[in-house]
């Protein structure tokens, strides 16, 4: 799914070879508008992983990305509790050292208040993915036993 509008290139889509659901943004600093829709078209696929017991993969490409607005921040916490009553892993990779930085700092924190949400941030994109098949690999051999 490509948004339009602002958010044109806002990308949302599932990857059926993988599981994972791959998010990648507009250039330039993520607006609250942007936030919205990214949550928006999650929310859907996270509710049916969890109606089925599954956990939510989720890949974020924020190479593009240079900040977040003040407004995008509070469009985030305040889906957090919708987005975190399930399992939830999320691999964000690219951006430059303040991105990366930043996603830490805001990683750990909501891992300390969701634990059931489970962040990364990596450099590369192939280490995002080997992150998040490491942890799905385990759930579904979990799953099956």
């Amino acid at each position: 799914m490509t948004s339009g509008g602002e958010a044109n290139k806002l990308e949302v889509r599932c990857e059926p070879d993988t599981g994972f659901i791959y998010v990648s943004y507009p250039p330039g600093v993520l607006s609250g508008e942007t936030a919205r829709l990214m949550i928006e078209t999650i929310n859907p696929i996270q509710a049916k992983a969890d109606a089925e017991g599954d956990p939510t993969f989720i890949l974020s490409d924020v190479r593009p990305l240079t900040g977040i607005s003040p407004e995008a921040r509070k469009v985030c916490a305040g889906s957090a509790t919708n987005v975190t009553q399930s399992q939830s892993y999320i691999a964000a990779f690219g951006g430059g050292f303040a991105m990366r930085a930043l996603g830490t700092v805001v990683s750990k924190g909501l891992m300390f208040v969701y634990p059931q949400m489970v962040v990364t941030m990596e450099i590369e994109e192939h280490e995002a993915r080997a992150w998040l098949t490491t942890h799905r690999r385990t759930h579904f051999a979990r799953k099956v036993r």
